[in-house]
């Protein structure tokens, strides 16, 4: 029944039980709608999985749902009074997110990153004119503290430009880590358990690095953390990661140094909202400079330095423009959105995203462990299964060789052949002979892929 004067009862009380319930009602069909606008898109842009005949109908049961529910919607308030589309306003402004600062109780460590002393454009000497301070929460087991980051800014006098010092520093070499889940038969069930295959993958050939690429892959029984402290137990370095929390113990104490992969945020972003007719001026710089970035790093093979400099400058501008938009955007959008996710999922791993921005050894993204992993997603459709925890290990070892030789160019099936052909007869102490990067076949027709 539609609502008029007529029918409303005089009772103040009264009157605000109804408005309050039809501005939750109108909160309610909000997060529906948007729930199905998310599902809706997630469908059209559904490539590999289910006949596209099957998602095809379903797509259009989500369009007649979502109809219905914004008519529904519009109906409600179009028949509501001014007062009560306000309240229904204001409730929903309320559910946008506030950046707070940081708890003030939490002990704070102080990390100070100098800026140089001498003007990159002039060669004068700068003086100082400021200290950018910013904090990020660290875990450290049992106990949260924030790492104070202030970083100098000075000012050239001759020719007035400002310089910070960069945020990161890389005091190693870099690995990109992923994993994924194998089925591995479990004894005496008849039934498949849960393991893990875990890669890392060196590639430095994008900033012409002098270490040749390699992929090291190991099984584990479970996703305990314990596993990667073993695997990675002696490496000090830059770790490019998904952003899965279980890496996070590899960071603690500074030991290593994380770089976020911007794929995940673009991912994340297209999955959450349909695809727009057209972008924003803004949107099409941040993403020609981030394609422009991805393009050098891997064609011009620079000097670490000079790509480091080179990285920095060019990057600068697309990043400042980046941060505020996604500030502004993200309180715009409901606490319980698909797209706000996506947002808070760039926010929260921000100092790690834009690592590779002040320096251009670190890259972009964790395509290369996550190309590594396709041959396991092909291998799960051809052997089904592993028959042990054993069968687990031996695949590792595998795969490592397999995408190692891929890496350096060789092709996997003649490496292979050959190296079983010659391994038996082949001097224990030169061993290292026949890895990848090393090996030299005895047919020069078999090297190429």
């Amino acid at each position: 029944m539609p609502i008029t004067l007529d029918n409303l009862p005089n009772d103040l009380a009264a009157l605000k039980r109804i408005i309050a319930a039809m501005a939750q009602d109108a909160l309610t069909a909000q997060a529906e709608i948007a729930r199905l606008k998310f599902q809706l898109a997630r469908y059209r842009r559904a490539e590999f999985g289910r006949s596209s005949e099957k998602l095809a109908r379903e797509a259009e049961q989500l369009e007649l749902a979502l109809e219905a529910v914004e008519s529904d919607q519009a109906e409600r308030l179009a028949t509501a009074s001014p007062a009560v589309a306000a309240v229904i306003g204001t409730a929903a402004e309320a559910q946008k997110p506030a950046r707070r600062a940081l708890p003030q109780h939490l002990p704070r460590e102080d990390l100070r990153h100098p800026a140089p002393c001498t003007c990159p454009s002039c060669g004068g000497a700068l003086r100082k004119i400021a200290d950018d301070v910013t904090e990020t929460l660290d875990y450290v087991p049992g106990r949260f503290k924030v790492v104070r980051h202030t970083r100098e800014k000075r000012s050239c006098r001759a020719c007035d430009t400002v310089v910070a010092a960069s945020a990161s520093e890389l005091a190693g070499g870099t690995l990109h880590v992923d994993d994924t889940p194998v089925p591995v038969l479990a004894p005496g069930t008849g039934k498949t358990k849960t393991g893990r295959l875990w890669t890392y993958v060196r590639d430095e050939r994008p900033f012409g690095g002098s270490r040749k690429p390699a992929a090291l892959f190991f099984y584990s029984p479970d996703r305990k953390g314990e596993h990667r402290q073993a695997h990675l137990k002696d490496f000090r370095g830059v770790i490019h990661a998904d952003g899965y929390t279980g890496f996070n113990e590899l960071f603690a104490g500074g030991r290593n140094v994380e770089a976020g992969c911007w794929a995940h945020v673009r991912r994340n972003s297209l999955t959450s909202t349909p695809p727009p007719a057209h972008r924003s001026p803004k949107k099409r710089s941040i993403a020609s400079a981030s394609s422009t970035r991805s393009r050098r790093s891997s064609t011009d093979h620079r000097p670490s330095d000079d790509d480091s400099s080179a990285s920095g400058s060019q990057s600068r501008l697309p990043r400042e423009a980046l941060a505020p938009w996604a500030e502004g955007t993200v309180r715009r959008l409901s606490r319980k959105s698909q797209l706000a996710q996506a947002f808070h999922y760039m926010r929260a791993r921000w100092t790690a995203l834009v690592r590779c921005f002040d320096d251009g050894r670190l890259a972009l993204d964790n395509n290369p462990a996550e190309r590594a992993l396709r041959c396991v997603a092909i291998g799960r459709k051809n052997y089904l299964f592993a028959g042990s925890d054993a069968g687990g290990r031996r695949a590792a070892a595998l795969y490592s060789l397999i995408e190692s030789a891929k890496l350096n160019g060789l092709n996997p099936q003649h490496y292979l052949a050959d190296l079983l052909a010659r391994i038996a007869d082949h001097p224990a102490r030169r061993i290292t002979e026949l890895l990848p990067w090393s090996w030299q076949p005895l047919d020069a027709t078999c090297a190429a892929a």
